[in-house]
C-alpha cells in the first residue's frame, strides 16, 4: 500500500532520513500485481538528507539496475 513498515523498536534513532525502492522493472511501477523481486532501501541519521526528486531519478535507477542484474542472472 505504498508503506514501508519496519518493527524496530528504536526507529527515530536509526532512520532520520530514509528512502525505500520496490526492485521491479520499470514498466511495473504502476502495477499492483508485479512481483517485487526485493526492496532497496537508503537510511542515515543525518535529517532532512534526502530530496524526493534525487531519490526518484538516482535511487529509482539503482533499484532498476539491481532488477536487471537479477535478470541477467536467471
Amino acid at each position: 500500500n505504498n508503506n514501508f513498515f519496519t518493527p524496530s523498536e528504536n526507529y527515530k534513532v536509526f532512520y532520520n532520513s530514509l528512502a525505500a525502492f520496490a526492485i521491479l522493472p520499470p514498466e511495473n511501477i504502476e502495477n499492483r500485481d508485479s512481483v517485487i523481486k526485493g526492496i532497496l532501501t537508503f537510511d542515515t541519521k543525518k535529517t532532512g538528507m534526502y530530496l524526493e526528486k534525487e531519490c526518484i531519478t538516482i535511487m529509482g535507477l539503482m533499484a532498476h539496475l539491481v532488477n536487471e542484474i537479477y535478470d541477467s542472472l536467471n
